[in-house]
């Protein structure tokens, strides 16, 4: 039997046809990554018209797989991923794919403040099977409904110093998948950096057990810069979770308000 997490080397071949040499853990959620970013293309990138030299952010990058995707099409990519052993697997999957001149890392926690640490919480493996499962996955808001087996402290970054640090002019996608830190993550952006990101697109969480979301929820947050587009994007793929139940997890998709949709560059 194949030991809990041990690493193990697959291809992929994504929607756009290309070949990606990856490695995934052993009894984690890793290869259901692979398959629905790229192979079912689950966050539905081809419905979107990169060019190369466009810019993104990769907010909860995890193991690189939005990452990898985009920088294949020629996109410059900013991931952010604060757990170190994720940082590790996709600093090799970029590494293995040649793809490091397009794709820079960033280890740390996307927040509303920099320069300072957060614990970024891990399952505890032993709990149940799910825990087991999304170990790797992680956290740093203190509500997930989670037995907790490690405790780290990581240093944060602000959407604000990711465009500061790399001189970014303009962003045309920034995707989300924090774990519910979105909440904290985009509540202060200054209007000057809104009005320079195109598409804002990924999972809104609940703040706390009970409560739902859907896909409007984090609208009111970007201080109306941009339009709820999500519906148009479920009718794309209405296989990838739907946008408009609500619940404790939604996807959403916010385009700047003066860009057509679908989205055209």
């Amino acid at each position: 039997m194949t030991d809990r997490y041990a690493l193990v080397p697959r291809r992929v071949t994504a929607f756009t046809g290309r070949d990606f040499d990856v490695h995934w853990r052993y009894g984690t959620n890793d290869w259901d990554m692979y398959t629905s970013v790229m192979m079912e293309d689950g966050y539905r990138l081809q419905q979107f018209p990169f060019k190369p030299g466009m810019n993104a952010i990769d907010l909860g990058a995890h193991i690189g797989t939005v990452s990898l995707m985009l920088a294949s099409m020629g996109v410059n990519v900013y991931a952010v991923e604060p757990s170190p052993e994720n940082v590790d697997l996709m600093r090799s999957n970029v590494l293995a794919n040649k793809l490091d001149s397009l794709v820079k890392i960033i280890p740390r926690a996307i927040s509303s403040s920099a320069f300072k640490t957060l614990k970024l919480y891990y399952a505890d493996p032993d709990d149940n099977i799910v825990n087991s499962v999304h170990h790797f996955v992680g956290w740093t808001v203190d509500w997930m409904p989670h037995k907790v087996r490690e405790v780290l402290d990581v240093p944060t970054v602000t959407i604000e110093e990711i465009f500061r640090e790399n001189n970014l002019d303009r962003c045309q996608f920034v995707k989300v998948d924090v774990e519910g830190a979105e909440w904290d993550a985009l509540k202060d952006i200054p209007d000057e950096i809104l009005e320079r990101i195109d598409v804002i697109m990924g999972e809104v969480h609940y703040k706390k057990q009970g409560e739902n979301v859907d896909h409007g929820s984090l609208l009111p947050l970007l201080r109306g810069f941009f339009v709820d587009a999500s519906m148009a994007y479920e009718d794309y793929n209405p296989a990838h979770g739907p946008c408009h139940i609500a619940g404790g997890m939604a996807y959403f998709y916010y385009v700047r308000q003066d860009l057509p949709i679908p989205v055209k560059w």
